[in-house]
């Protein structure tokens, strides 16, 4: 008898897609609660997520590839 797991019933990694999408869904709510304009709310997103993928990338010892154009954008 096999005890292979398929990854797609990770209880784990669903538990984080779905806390994910419901922090996600009240993001409207915590810019309101912090009086922030868009622009701000949005750079600091895209920042932090940029910090946090980095971090993961570095952690996994991945190496960040990409065309030599798209780093000049």
């Amino acid at each position: 008898m096999s005890t292979h797991r398929s990854p797609c019933l990770d209880a784990g990694g669903l538990l984080r897609v779905a806390g994910g999408g419901v922090l996600i869904s009240f993001s409207a709510v915590f810019v309101k609660l912090v009086h922030v304009g868009p622009s701000q709310s949005a750079f600091y997103r895209m920042f932090f997520g940029g910090l946090a993928l980095l971090c993961v990338a570095l952690a996994r010892r991945e190496r960040l590839r990409a065309r030599p154009g798209v780093w000049a954008v």
